[in-house]
């Protein structure tokens, strides 16, 4: 049981519970993620990751874990775990593991609300209609950090904006494997504004959306087709950042 003197907030559904807490060695912040009641695999003491240096044209950014890339995988963070069975591959994923992830980002962005500042619009990055994925619960194909956004949303009692879809990718391109260099300029090229005219995000504060972020790249692009169409400030909420 966590106390109440140290709790920062706490949400549920489908089953999950996640807690975010003050650190009993009050060195920044835990979450604590159990499924029915007990606690999920390794996520009893979690460790927030929190504000990180944010990439050009971000003016903040928060992540609630780094992310253990399967490659130098030792011990996983318990966010890392979570986004393994969301992102089953690159043509499934579980929406069911969708909630404690976004349960996580939205206690978050309440523990940072006073850095975020106000929000007009929630947008995320968006996947290519070549890239949408088969949910293995509905049989549906869907984007599934849309679905993540969406689910953020619902449960962000901080901000009462809606989720909109503000870009668009042109062109169906991984990054995974890519230097940090091809990253960039790819980036660059394949995230644009989308047919949202730019008086809707004119002067607006944006809030942007994704599930893990490597080298800041995605995040950059998006985030500089806002800027130029206007929009006054861009803030970003990751679930994971690889480390």
């Amino acid at each position: 049981m966590i106390p109440a003197d140290v709790l920062v907030g706490d949400l549920s559904s489908r089953g999950w519970t996640v807690r975010l807490y003050r650190c009993y060695s009050n060195s920044g912040l835990c979450m604590e993620v159990s499924l029915r009641r007990r606690i999920w695999r390794g996520c009893g003491t979690a460790r927030i990751l929190g504000e990180v240096d944010p990439p050009e044209y971000v003016d903040f950014l928060t992540a609630v874990q780094g992310y253990n890339p399967r490659s130098r995988r030792i011990m996983p963070s318990c966010m890392t775990r979570l986004i393994d069975q969301f992102k089953i591959d690159d043509w499934n994923f579980n929406s069911f593991y969708a909630y404690p992830i976004a349960m996580a980002m939205a206690l978050l962005v309440k523990a940072y609300k006073e850095k975020i500042g106000a929000v007009d619009i929630i947008t995320y990055v968006p996947s290519h209609p070549s890239e949408l994925r088969r949910d293995k619960r509905s049989g549906e194909h869907r984007d599934h950090i849309k679905f993540l956004a969406t689910l953020f949303q619902v449960f962000l009692s901080e901000f009462s904006c809606p989720v909109k879809s503000l870009l668009r990718k042109v062109e169906a391109v991984k990054m995974k494997n890519k230097t940090k260099e091809e990253r960039f300029k790819l980036a660059e090229r394949i995230y644009v504004l989308s047919k949202s005219s730019p008086s809707n995000i004119y002067g607006k504060r944006i809030l942007l959306i994704d599930d893990i972020t490597t080298s800041g790249a995605t995040l950059r692009a998006c985030a500089k087709v806002l800027k130029e169409a206007g929009a006054e400030r861009v803030v970003a909420v990751v679930a994971c950042k690889t480390k």
